[in-house]
């Protein structure tokens, strides 16, 4: 049995498997809240799984990771 949900997902459908708007995706990348998106195909997608992992600790399965620092670490 497949996943509706697919591994790599567009913004427009991670804004529909978290029941929010595409601009509130954007708001909680900037905040940290998700993680920032992989390019693949040329395109920006986001990780089912780091999404996944991102909520988990939302709901208090562990520390909530600031993705702005990680990315600043990274890339500078």
């Amino acid at each position: 049995m497949s996943s509706r949900w697919p591994s790599l997902m567009k913004r427009r459908t991670l804004a529909e498997y978290l029941d929010i708007s595409e601009a509130a995706v954007e708001r909680q990348v900037i905040a940290g809240t998700l993680p920032a998106p992989i390019t693949f195909a040329g395109r920006a997608h986001w990780r089912k799984d780091q999404v996944d992992a991102a909520l988990a600790r939302l709901s208090g399965e562990g520390e909530i990771p600031d993705y702005r620092a990680e990315r600043m670490r990274k890339y500078g």
